[in-house]
């Protein structure tokens, strides 16, 4: 990667309703989806992002419609309904923007959604002509380089990895124990709220939800518009209030780049203790150790045990990396593989965070000395 992720403008931009009973509304599966995607807004603006929210913030490849506020491509609108921008970038390159997708299933997420980012990207990333631009000042339009994250609660096909690395598409696995208890949380609620639906939201009730569950996340309250909403039930606002809760005091999460085309997301056990650490030290040498799960996947975790007792950050790599690294029952070869691939790929992560309205950039590198 030559630009870090955490470096990005980004814009999550959510599925279109993709399970509907007679035309009429959304069932408990989507709305998972939904309210994960919110709560992953909530938890990368906490890594230093600013909240976009109307076109006026960027006239020139934003426009409202009916469907919400849409990013203007070269053959077409793309809906973005939650959008960030980072406050710094790098010479020689756009202010880059990212998609993000999360998809909330029991199945592993398969290559139709990676050719959806796909699709979205190419259109974006060629919606600049100059060869007939007649008045000069076009060229003074702000350019970004987008790119395109898909969070998934059950992980990926091996096809969807495959092409999703072709195409510079960043896979995030969600299917950790680590995020057990946010999944769960974000399911609960989904259930409560459909039920006092009676089983399926009505559709003009959906976009509701979703605008309320992002202002109690940011405000603490039900949204205010300039213009006339309809008020979702006593119940269900308690059931959002409940979550936003939740997610606030869930902990930090940090998105942080590698000698790969991953994007390696890090959940520390110890969210203050780190935070504390992280002010202090900036550049942190660590080890690495990972431990193969009942499932057949692996948790990975960074031990800082000198600067913090039993203090680690988990993560997990795509499987197909994974499946190479343990790919006989060989523990000895398996052991080389895996210290290889620490060197070669995760030797160097880094990530921005904002502590106490201070921002820093964190670099982990890994200590090579044992395993």
């Amino acid at each position: 990667m030559v630009v870090c992720f955490f470096m990005y403008t980004f814009i999550i931009n959510f599925p279109k309703m993709e399970i509907w009973r007679d035309n009429m509304g959304i069932n408990a599966g989507v709305l998972k989806g939904y309210l994960l995607e919110e709560a992953l807004a909530k938890l990368i603006q906490s890594s230093g992002y600013t909240l976009l929210t109307k076109r006026e913030q960027s006239p020139d490849d934003l426009i409202e419609r009916s469907n919400g506020l849409n990013v203007i491509g070269r053959g077409g609108f793309h809906q973005a309904d939650v959008l960030g921008q980072f406050p710094y970038s790098y010479p020689f390159t756009y202010p880059t923007r990212l998609f993000v997708e999360a998809k909330f299933r029991r199945i592993k997420t398969g290559i139709d959604v990676v050719r959806k980012g796909i699709g979205i990207i190419n259109d974006l990333n060629s919606n600049y002509l100059t060869a007939q631009i007649s008045d000069n000042t076009e060229l003074l339009v702000q350019r970004y380089n987008y790119n395109y994250a898909i969070f998934s609660t059950s992980g990926f096909s091996e096809d969807a990895t495959k092409l999703a690395i072709a195409h510079k598409i960043h896979l995030i696995d969600l299917s950790g124990a680590e995020y057990n208890p946010l999944k769960q949380a974000i399911s609960d609620a989904a259930e409560r709220i459909i039920d006092t639906f009676d089983g399926e939201i009505p559709k003009h009730i959906v976009k509701d939800i979703r605008l309320n569950f992002r202002s109690i996340l940011y405000f603490q309250q039900l949204v205010v518009l300039d213009e006339p909403v309809r008020i979702i039930s006593n119940n269900s606002s308690n059931i959002l209030f409940e979550l936003a809760q939740y997610i606030q005091a869930y902990g930090d999460l940090y998105l942080a780049s590698s000698n790969t085309p991953y994007i390696i997301l890090l959940k520390p056990n110890k969210p203050t203790e780190f935070k504390k650490l992280f002010e202090q030290r900036q550049k942190i040498d660590a080890s690495i150790s990972w431990r193969r799960n009942q499932d057949g996947s692996t948790t990975w975790h960074i031990h800082l045990d000198d600067l913090i007792n039993d203090g680690y950050l988990s993560f997990r790599i795509p499987d197909i990396l994974s499946e190479y690294i343990f790919k006989d029952n060989d523990e000895q070869e398996s052991l080389m593989r895996a210290i290889e691939s620490k060197k070669k790929f995760l030797s160097n992560l880094t990530f921005f965070t904002i502590i106490n309205d201070h921002d820093y950039f964190i670099n982990i590198r890994y200590k090579t000395v044992g395993t």
